[in-house]
């Protein structure tokens, strides 16, 4: 009788290989044979869900997205104040000491998206969906009356946006500058910009 495979498990473990893959390589270092090696599949295995080694990094680029999302949402859930929304959100985009590994992943890919316009495109979705979280926890604060900005909503979320990005390539180039109190400072920081007077007094 033949064996019967679980397709989605089994993308869900390639998944994981390229990941690690990554993480211990970088990007431009990744190998079909070398992902195979990492999961213990043969590179046929993967040539069976992937046509190329672009398609296999992709796929894995919409994985590590759904994934970030989904961590995300169910954090903020936890939560009912617009500040702690938004500081949810930016905890979630601040590496800590024990992200280094995701660190490596993502600056990874942001270098792979400056040739490949498919994963280009792809970043700009998710910084888009970044954004969208943002005003959207932004806009109920202001309506609380939770934040006061001087600026517009846009300015403030690009703001967010650069400091976390800022922080992932500072912490990644220099990890003993940035341990967790000084990250949780940080984020308190960049939070004291949309409190309003009371709240930040407070």
């Amino acid at each position: 009788m033949p064996k019967i495979v679980d397709h989605e498990l089994r993308k869900s473990e390639i998944t994981r290989a390229v990941i690690r893959s990554i993480g211990k390589e970088g990007l431009a270092n990744v190998t079909i044979r070398g992902i195979a090696r990492e999961g213990g599949f043969s590179s046929g295995t993967l040539a069976h869900y992937f046509n190329s080694k672009e398609e296999l990094i992709n796929f894995a680029f919409d994985e590590i997205s759904k994934h970030a999302f989904a961590r995300i949402e169910n954090r903020v859930g936890e939560y009912q104040t617009a500040q702690d929304k938004v500081r949810a959100v930016i905890e979630e985009l601040t590496p800590q000491v024990s992200d280094e590994h995701d660190a490596v992943i993502s600056v990874s890919f942001w270098a792979a998206a400056r040739q490949d316009e498919k994963l280009r495109r792809k970043f700009q979705d998710v910084y888009a969906n970044f954004r969208c979280h943002l005003r959207d926890y932004i806009g109920e604060g202001l309506n609380t009356g939770e934040f006061h900005i001087q600026g517009g909503v846009e300015d403030e979320i690009d703001f967010i946006v650069a400091v976390t990005d800022g922080l992932l390539v500072s912490f990644l180039l220099d990890p003993d500058r940035f341990p967790a109190h000084r990250s949780q400072w940080l984020v308190t920081a960049a939070m004291s910009r949309l409190l309003s007077p009371n709240l930040a007094a407070s």
